[in-house]
């Protein structure tokens, strides 16, 4: 196997598992607020939905970086069926004229629809915290010059 079949192989691995292990957070993370439960007018300091932006903002960022590999990966392959006749294709294509071609711009498609994915789970997310945060507000932050460390109390 030559270098650049391994480092073919070695992309499409990488890729399989990103693609793979992609979770779309906010699905699984994000709990929406109780129906029927009155709002807090008091900021509390527990809540009983998510207030934390870091599964819309993980699924943000998931959205972006997979959505630039798809769009990469579909150009690439565009391009590549565009002008088969100027490129070199690897003796292991079973498809001479279109095979590596029509591998990225599958690649790339299914990326892209990992990505969009993503970014709905995101837009849920978010919708999901702000519902939660207009209904139970978060309490105020200490500033860090004002924090105290306590210690703790002694064994009885």
């Amino acid at each position: 196997m030559n270098k650049l079949a391994k480092t073919q192989r070695a992309l499409v691995v990488t890729l399989s598992i990103a693609l793979v292990t992609q979770p779309a957070c906010s699905y699984l993370a994000v709990m929406a607020p109780p129906e029927g439960q009155p709002p807090s007018p008091v900021p509390q300091p527990t809540a009983p939905c998510t207030r934390r932006m870091v599964a819309p903002v993980l699924d943000t960022i998931g959205a972006v970086t997979v959505g630039a590999y798809g769009v990469l990966f579909t150009a690439i392959g565009a391009e590549w069926r565009s002008n088969t006749s100027d490129h070199v294709q690897p003796s292991w294509d079973p498809d001479p004229e279109h095979g590596g071609a029509n591998t990225l711009l599958t690649l790339g498609i299914g990326t892209l629809v990992i990505a969009a994915i993503t970014g709905l789970s995101a837009v849920h997310g978010y919708r999901t915290v702000h519902e939660c945060r207009s209904l139970y507000p978060l309490p105020p932050r200490v500033p860090r010059s004002q924090r105290r460390w306590l210690p703790p109390p002694p064994p009885p």
